[in-house]
């Protein structure tokens, strides 16, 4: 096991909104993505909010 803290990443692009949950090594824990709302910057917030939030109670 490392000592490096996990990580969460979120990518907004054009077209969806990923976050991920990855262990101090990097490997990949948990991913997950919603569609990016094309006018709306508060909807892509909200969005990436929400996929953090289910990452965070996924693995708290």
């Amino acid at each position: 096991m490392s000592s490096e803290a996990p990580l969460i990443i979120i990518d907004i692009g054009g077209t969806k909104t990923a976050a991920a949950h990855a262990n101090g090594e990097g490997r990949l824990l948990d991913r997950r993505q919603a569609v990016t709302s094309k006018h709306d910057g508060e909807a892509i917030v909200q969005a990436a909010c929400e996929l953090l939030v289910g990452l965070h109670q996924a693995h708290p």
